[in-house]
């Protein structure tokens, strides 16, 4: 049986509603929560709840509004608990039913009893829906200081700050899937206290919690680190989602920007509702095109013949047929928006004159997916000195030379150009960090991040072999396979390399896993949930479920990288 992440989000959210029976609701919210309900449902189905008014909890009305029921989902921390005993105290509402997306102090559930003057709360509970689910295979915690992770806390006060924060999200995100898992790491890791966290909160709660008959071991839980593979996030896509999030970024499942008429655009990008994109989400480039012309011309067939009403009958199949008229029409309109916008980021009119987005995409390919030193120092030297060539993308491709040939003549390559990119005065702070690099002698980048991360080109020698046989690599632009196309914990093979955090685990750890849930440290792409999506069609009775602190794109990464650098310089 597979484990759907947004069914099981909106399991939960509906469960909170029905609860709360028949009649008028008002949903309060939290900064974290209105990202959970919001990726999950849209405002039509809310409405089909009964939910009249959405409000965050702190910037809810002070209006009397005691004919509408309030359903708080709210994190529990600190600020809502008293966020909470303020609106108790006011009462504005009808009644009040409070749901927590992790465990609630017992202090706090007094502080809050007290405050129900009226007693008017009528349900409090926890659900453990601290995660917010893109796809049924699909999750972040949306981690806002996403650099601490790559750089390393040597705060006290912060580290446990953001472990707590990691440790409480992951935990939630497991007791949603209602199996106590054997918890696997990287052996060479630096985060190996974050491990011990999880493991002794997921062993402190109550086996009940987890007593759901699915079978001791057939959850694992790998949690890696985003400096083990860096190269991914780095990388131009040419995928339907993660070119989107390149380009364009998308939030929580929305598209936000302006499009060439100056005009704000907010849409949704969503499999569980948008069925030419689920069916689309990982096609390449040059096949979407042939998938939106299609849709297109489908939409215009109907429309044609939807003006022919000559009787009473083909009116009466017009209006029978009118909502679904209208999602493809809301279809069509969508993804014809988006891929024009995309396109005029790397467009043959528009952008591709003064960025040259293409030809960089394929040198970043040439670079990681190569053998050939020489060849790719020139191809990137040539983009260095093209005036088309933008300076972000200028350094990232030399940051993916640093990363792929480590100390093998990418001194040379990076101590030569690095003061034409200082020059150009771009995206921040990035000056910072190609300083802090030339104070650690440039090669300290593969050290700061991982050592030996090509395997001394084993991995190249495996990778090539991968790539012909991988379903995605159907051109140059997508040559190139995340390092989790590595893991291999079907078959049971990576024990040594990705051991369990204790010995309990290890003797529960007998056979291979029925599902396979992987945590990233430092966030996740599409790339890799495009790899995942993949593994679960391919595999029948597995099914490997990603998350990660964020979803990253290349300038976020970047982003992340320069104020990790300087956090650390």
């Amino acid at each position: 049986m597979s484990l759907d992440l947004l069914l099981i989000i909106k399991g939960y959210v509906s469960k909170m509603l029905s609860e709360a029976a028949v009649g008028m609701k008002a949903l309060i919210l939290d900064d974290f929560t209105i990202n959970v309900v919001g990726a999950a449902f849209s405002h039509t189905e809310l409405l089909k709840r009964e939910v009249f008014l959405v409000e965050k909890i702190n910037s809810t009305s002070e209006s009397a509004m005691h004919h509408l029921k309030a359903v708080f989902f709210v994190r529990p921390s600190r600020e809502n608990v008293t966020l909470l005993c303020d609106i108790l105290k006011a009462d504005p509402y009808g009644d009040y039913y409070l749901y927590f997306s992790n465990l609630l102090r017992e202090t706090d559930m007094q502080t809050l009893a007290e405050a129900d003057e009226r007693e008017a709360v009528s349900q409090i509970q926890e659900v453990f829906a601290c995660f917010v689910a893109l796809d049924p295979t699909l999750f972040t915690l949306n981690v806002p200081r996403n650099h601490d992770l790559i750089a390393g806390l040597s705060d006290a006060n912060d580290q446990r700050n953001i472990i707590d924060t990691l440790v409480d999200g992951l935990a939630a995100s497991i007791l949603s899937l209602k199996q106590l898992p054997v918890i696997r790491y990287q052996r060479k890791t630096s985060t190996y206290s974050f491990f011990a966290h999880v493991h002794a909160l997921l062993t402190s709660f109550e086996p009940t919690l987890f007593d759901y008959g699915h079978g001791t071991g057939s959850l694992h839980l790998l949690i890696l680190d985003r400096k083990d593979d860096p190269v991914t996030p780095l990388l131009s896509q040419w995928t339907y989602q993660a070119m989107v999030h390149e380009l364009l970024c998308i939030n929580n499942n929305r598209v936000l920007f302006f499009d060439s008429c100056g005009k704000s655009q907010d849409l949704v990008l969503s499999s569980s509702n948008d069925e030419f994109f689920s069916r689309h989400m990982h096609s390449n480039f040059g096949d979407l095109g042939f998938a939106v012309k299609k849709l297109v011309d489908d939409f215009q067939s109907i429309s044609r013949s939807n003006k022919n009403l000559e009787s009473i009958e083909d009116i009466q199949r017009f209006v029978e047929s009118f909502p679904e008229f209208r999602v493809q029409s809301g279809a069509v309109s969508k993804h014809v928006t988006i891929l024009t916008e995309a396109s005029h980021a790397i467009s043959f009119d528009k952008i591709i004159s003064s960025n040259d987005l293409l030809a960089v995409s394929q040198v970043e390919q040439e670079v990681v997916c190569g053998s050939d030193r020489l060849y790719a120092y020139n191809s990137v030297m040539q983009q260095l000195v093209n005036p088309r060539a933008n300076s972000f993308a200028c350094l990232k491709l030399v940051l993916l030379f640093i990363l792929r040939y480590e100390t093998s003549g990418c001194k040379q390559v990076c101590l030569f150009h690095f003061p034409w990119i200082i020059r150009t005065n771009f995206f921040g702070k990035v000056n910072n960090m190609v300083s802090a690099l030339q104070q650690r002698n440039i090669e300290n980048l593969t050290t700061f991040m991982c050592r030996d991360l090509f395997r001394n080109g084993n991995f190249f020698s495996r990778a090539s072999k991968l790539v012909g046989g991988l379903k995605g690599a159907e051109n140059v632009y997508t040559q190139h396979q995340p390092l989790l196309v590595q893991v291999s914990f079907a078959k049971g093979k990576s024990r040594d390399e990705y051991p369990s955090v204790s010995t309990e685990f290890e003797l529960r750890d007998s056979k291979p896993p029925q599902h396979l849930l992987v945590f990233i440290i430092g966030g996740v792409t599409y790339e890799e949930a495009r790899y995942v999506a993949q593994v679960n069609e391919a595999n029948q009775g597995f099914q490997v479920t990603l998350g990660g602190t964020s979803i990253l794109n290349s300038k976020m990464f970047v982003r992340d990288l320069t104020k990790a650098l300087c956090f650390k310089s």
